[in-house]
Parts: structure tokens; sequence; C-alpha cells
């Protein structure tokens, strides 16, 4: 009896949200866009309005959808736009909720994609900061570092990791380090969330993931240290995962990311 019932709990703890790598999306690259797309610019320090921008160019010969709604045959493409021509570029994505969003392209598709964020209250100065669309074989599953991350006041730091499938509540380990003297600063698990908050119509789009948005805030022991590298690794089986930082000067708001 109690083999079954762990057996269940398992089972029911593994569902993932949507079918995966079969059924809806089997037909169907994934591509993470680690930042939302926004409805409207999102007000942030410091008098900062933040926007992100989206542009997709289908280089195939014959018409292909790049879309947030993956189709099964037959189906018609309601919530997104029609096909794009051969040599078309244009923003494939929506708004969705969340820190993320999932686009896709027909596996036959040979696709450019790029990503942009923007402080559109400063945009006489800046054209804002490109950010990597992260494709199947960019992903992680086993450790990865993020290095040379700055703690100093000048910057705010934000961490965020994403699960690249669509399972609900995997967890990794991330431990913080002094870049100069190898000590570890902090040590701690985080659970990858979906956190749409039961809307079923986010299922696919938006991926469950991880974020601190101020990584001195919450882990003011760092602070000793003037850089730090940031250790991830996967606690759950089988997860398929990113990561990066954000780092923005908190008087210029020109944001950095640092890659794995």
């Amino acid at each position: 009896m109690r083999r079954t019932l762990i057996l269940s709990l398992y089972t029911l703890l593994s569902v993932p949200l949507a079918a995966d790598h079969t059924g809806r999306y089997a037909n169907w690259d994934r591509i993470l866009i680690p930042f939302a797309r926004l409805a409207s610019p999102l007000p942030g320090e410091n008098g900062s309005l933040w926007t992100v921008h989206v542009m997709a160019r289908n280089n195939s010969n014959a018409p292909m959808f790049i879309t947030t709604d993956p189709l099964l045959p037959g189906e018609i493409c309601v919530q997104c736009r029609g096909p794009f021509a051969p040599g078309e570029t244009a923003d494939p994505s929506s708004a969705t909720m969340g820190l993320g969003q999932f686009i896709y392209a027909e596996r036959a598709a040979d696709v450019s994609l790029a990503v942009r964020v923007q402080d559109v209250s400063r945009q006489a100065q800046t054209w804002g900061t490109s950010v990597p669309v992260v494709r199947e074989s960019d992903v992680f599953t086993g450790p990865l570092t993020l290095l040379d991350v700055p703690v100093t006041p000048e910057f705010r730091v934000a961490l965020r990791v994403y699960d690249f499938d669509l399972f609900d509540g995997r967890e990794v380990k991330f431990r913080l380090i002094d870049s100069a003297s190898g000590v570890l600063l902090a040590d701690t698990r985080a659970r990858l969330s979906a956190g749409f908050n039961g809307d079923h119509r986010m299922v696919g789009r938006v991926p469950p993931t991880f974020s601190i948005g101020n990584l001195v805030a919450e882990f003011p022991q760092i602070i000793a240290a003037s850089r730090i590298h940031i250790a991830i690794e996967p606690m759950t089986p089988g997860l398929r995962f990113w990561a990066f930082v954000s780092v923005t000067n908190n008087e210029t708001q020109h944001v950095t990311a640092l890659l794995p």
C-alpha cells in the first residue's frame, strides 16, 4: 500500500503541464525567449520604461508558421498571425505572463530570431541590449556556471533559471561563490514554477522559471565580495535548463547579459 502511494505521488508530481516531446509539439522546434513579450512598456527603477522587441525571419523557400501556438495537422491558427512568407520579417510573438516565453517554428523552417530589451525612456541614448534566444542545442542537463558577476552598489543583479520543457516544480541547486577567494557564500535549492496561476491558455507559452530580481537584497552576505560566480546544478533527473544573469547599472539603466 505504501509503495503504491509513493508511486502514485511520483507519477502525479512528474506529470507535465502539456504533452511535451510528442503530440502537439512533435513537429515544432521550441525556442526560448528569456524575456516576456510586454503588452506595453513596463515602468522600472529611476524612471526607466522597459520594452522587449522580438523579430523573426523566415529564411525558407516556403511559407512557414513561427508562432506561440503550435498547431496539430488540420488545425487553424486562431490566436496567431498567418504563416510567414519566404523572406518575411515580422514580430511572431504576443504578450505573455511570466518571465519568458516559448516561440515555435515548424521543423522544416530555417528561422532567424532577434530579441532586444530596451529602456525607451532613454531611447535617444541606447538601442538596448541584444538577448540570445535559446534553442534545444543550447540547453544544459548538467552543471553550468555564470562567471564574473558584479555585486557592487553600482549595479542591480538578477538571476533567472528556465526549464526548457513543460514540467512544473522541478528543482535546481545553486551556489554563490566569491570569485577571488573561492569561498562559498550561499548554497540553496530552488523550484522552477510555471507561475501563471492556473491560466491554461499559457500552457506551452510560458516556461517554468525561478528568478531573483535583486541578488544582493536576497543574499546580503555576498556584498563582501566584489565579484562572484554562480554554480547551478539540476536536482531533478531529466531536467533540461538554461540560466543567465542580467546586470543593470543603477544610473544609466544599461543592461548587460551574462551568459553560461
